[in-house]
């Protein structure tokens, strides 16, 4: 039994030191410049299967570091035999960590070079000549074309329409259908500038495929043509489409334009890619194609569909989603990128909304706030502040009802508020109308808290983890909400007293984070906050197609760094919500309050009372110091509650020097505009500060808030008296 065990072990390291050897063998080579290609792929795929991983993680640089790019490693591959095997070695690598990054390049390269040549016109012409060369040929033609997708739609369409060759012509047709979604909207751009026989048969192909995309565009010919051919094709197709030959045209290219600023899934061709295509057509090219970079290819197709509504006949409705999606594009431009579907030569956004006034802007906020897309919201708030009369802000864009801009006050995310509010207040409104009572407080609620953004961090039971990310939250200026070991339910008070909470971090697997995700989201308070999901890095990848069409939501792996982690928040917070709350935008929300709160006190509105902001103002009277504090007291000086008084007097009698004498002078107004408020324990203080004639500029700004109290013959007495010089008063006094 030893003796087995011995031998057992013995054959045990022989096949050690060979494998150790064979490594030895192989890694030699690798630094080897006179190396083949194709060994290092073999070599790759080699000591992945046999779990030699730091190995395989070098050859696997080398294969990164080959020149000739994507194209050429597909070349590579495809020419070794290996293809097979070299997609499960990529896919056992995935799976293990020290390999995982140099796995998803390498998928990664492979892909993108498979794409690149299946959609290069000479392969794409290569294919379209192979579908009528036999069964063999025509299935491979077939499956290289549909992989190519829309790219291939030029020469697609014009074999299609040849008189030549009727056999290639059934073959692309049939092909067409096959291809759906990918040919939908080639065909769509080219039907309305086809001689009639071709639109007869686009429009046959476009019934057979299925889709409900063209119905505007088949709609609209079936009402301009005057060939009955295509009349009736255009007709068969709607009805099968599930359209109405005799509906609104500009309803539907609405409803398509609509589909596109929702970015719905089926209006989509590769929503894994930067890339997308926007076409149009040439009578001498065809079909021409154009990329546009997939974060503001919705917005040019909404914008497109939308002109198109208002080109037959459209009204605000149109303009208003035209509006949107100008406004989106502007958002979603990356830094630097010149798009080819608005020229940099055109105006701004805002530009054409202030042009449009101020009906279809306050339906730019009402989309916003139904899609709860909070940037769109303040940029339509903006442009109505800068166009609207009274009357316009408070009724709806049809001028009954409740307006957009007055549901914005109790919209989730407190900027969308804080802005209403402004404009609202701005106006002066002079009639009463819902919502009313929430102006004043939001306004006044900016002077304390405008500064202070608030953090929920979500990692279940890992308090280790909470307390790292905790770290990384706090110094990026956010306070964290307490742990929420078993969710969102045990911080529900922390929640309620937060003013708002501009960011959510996630830190958990993919299934228990999309779990999270939607508590979230089904949480009123938080349902617009931007989304951190921190997850193990084999789950990231299964993560972000889930939220590919959520642009609140980012997934990262859980080991990025701090400087990963602000890059994250801070872009998150430009495309939801805006620019973070810096000092310099703190301090314009602060003076705009303070000078609105100002302006309606002295005007006296009677719609926004300044006195429903009075315990508000007095808790930033007390916590405030210096120019803001005198400025918060010039607005309480202004009402009418008579607590206000008394704190005010409370803070002048602490404070000293310049700062004590303005708000003695503060005090003065309050008590010349509503009377006597001060309680008795003040008077004394005030009374006493009389006996130090030293600071004449005091004395005298304590004289004049006397003067102003109103003080008895008894209260007045002893202070007269004090400075006489009649002997015998004096002798009385003493």
């Amino acid at each position: 039994m030893q003796q087995r065990i011995i031998r057992a072990r013995l054959i045990q390291s022989l096949i050690a030191v060979v494998a150790f050897a064979i490594g030895a063998v192989n890694v030699a080579p690798a630094q080897d410049a006179e190396r083949s290609s194709e060994q290092t792929l073999s070599d790759f795929i080699h000591f992945v299967r046999i779990g030699n991983y730091e190995v395989a993680e070098g050859l696997g640089r080398e294969l990164l570091a080959l020149p000739g790019g994507a194209e050429s490693f597909v070349e590579l591959v495809d020419e070794s035999g290996e293809g097979a095997r070299f997609d499960r070695a990529v896919a056992d690598a995935q799976r293990v960590d020290r390999l995982q990054g140099i796995a998803a390049e390498l998928s990664r390269l492979y892909n993108e070079g498979r794409l690149a040549l299946a959609r290069s016109p000479e392969e794409i012409t290569r294919n379209i000549g192979l579908l009528t060369q036999g069964l063999l040929g025509r299935s491979q033609a077939r499956e290289r074309l549909q992989f190519a997708g829309e790219y291939a739609m030029p020469q697609l369409l014009e074999a299609l329409l040849q008189r030549g060759d009727p056999i290639l012509q059934s073959e692309v047709q049939t092909l067409l259908v096959d291809m759906r979604g990918q040919a939908v909207v080639p065909l769509m751009t080219a039907l309305p500038n086809l001689d009639a026989s071709d639109q007869e048969l686009v429009a046959t192909i476009l019934e057979r495929i299925g889709f409900r995309q063209p119905l505007p565009v088949l709609l609209d010919l079936h009402n301009t043509t005057d060939v009955d051919a295509v009349k009736r094709a255009t007709a068969r197709a709607i009805r099968q489409l599930g359209g109405d030959v005799n509906g609104g045209t500009a309803a539907y290219y609405g409803a398509l334009a609509r589909g596109y600023f929702d970015e719905l899934a089926e209006v989509t061709s590769f929503p894994d890619e930067d890339q997308q295509l926007l076409w149009s057509y040439d009578d001498g090219l065809g079909l021409v194609m154009q990329n546009v970079r997939t974060e503001v290819y919705h917005e040019a197709m909404a914008m497109r569909f939308a002109e198109r509504a208002l080109a037959t006949g459209a009204g605000a409705d149109a303009v208003a989603l035209w509006l949107a999606a100008n406004f989106s594009r502007e958002t979603d431009t990356p830094d630097g990128y010149d798009n080819p579907a608005y020229p940099d030569s055109r105006p701004d956004a805002m530009f054409y909304a202030v042009l449009a006034g101020p009906e279809p802007c306050q339906e730019v906020v009402d989309l916003a706030l139904e899609t709860e897309d909070t940037t769109l919201a303040r940029q339509g708030i903006a442009a109505i502040e800068r166009t609207a009369g009274n009357r316009a802000m408070l009724s709806g864009a049809d001028g009954q009802g409740e307006s957009a801009l007055v549901r914005a006050l109790g919209y989730q995310n407190r900027r969308v508020r804080y802005d209403a509010a402004l404009a609202i207040a701005g106006s002066n409104p002079v009639g009463q109308f819902a919502g009313s009572e929430r102006v004043v407080p939001t306004l006044a609620s900016m002077i304390r808290d405008v500064d202070s953004r608030y953090a929920v961090i979500l990692t279940g039971a890992d308090r280790e983890a909470y307390d790292r990310l905790r770290g990384m939250v706090e110094a990026q200026g956010f306070r964290a909400l307490p742990p929420a070991d078993g969710g969102l339910g045990d911080i529900a008070q922390s929640l309620a007293e937060a003013p708002g909470v501009e960011l959510v971090v996630i830190n958990a697997s993919g299934p228990r984070a999309e779990g999270l995700v939607d508590e979230v989201r089904a949480t009123p308070k938080l349902s617009v906050a931007p989304i951190v999901v921190l997850a193990p890095a084999t789950d990231v990848q299964d993560l972000r197609p889930r939220f590919a069409f959520d642009g609140t939501v980012e997934a990262r792996a859980e080991s990025l760094t701090r400087d990963e982690f602000k890059a994250t928040v801070d872009r998150l917070a430009r495309t939801t919500t805006g620019a973070p709350i810096d000092a310099v935008a703190a301090q314009g929300y602060i003076d705009r309050s303070i000078a609105t709160l100002r302006d309606l006190a002295v005007s006296g509105n009677e719609v926004l009372n300044v006195d429903e902001a009075t315990l508000q103002l007095v808790a930033a009277l007390e916590s405030a110091t210096g120019e803001l504090q005198l400025r918060v007291a010039e607005v309480l000086a202004l009402v009418s509650a008579g607590n206000a008084q008394v704190a005010l007097l409370d803070e002048a009698l602490d404070l000293s020097g310049r700062d004590q004498i303005a708000m003695f002078g503060h005090v003065t107004t309050s008590v010349k505009r509503i009377g006597r408020a001060i309680e008795r324990r003040q008077v004394g203080r005030v009374l006493e500060l009389l006996d130090d004639r030293r600071n004449a500029e005091r004395s005298t700004s304590v004289a004049a808030l006397v003067g102003a109290l109103g003080l008895s013959g008894a209260e007045l007495a002893p202070i007269i008296l004090e400075d006489s010089s009649d002997a015998v008063v004096r002798q009385a006094r003493e």
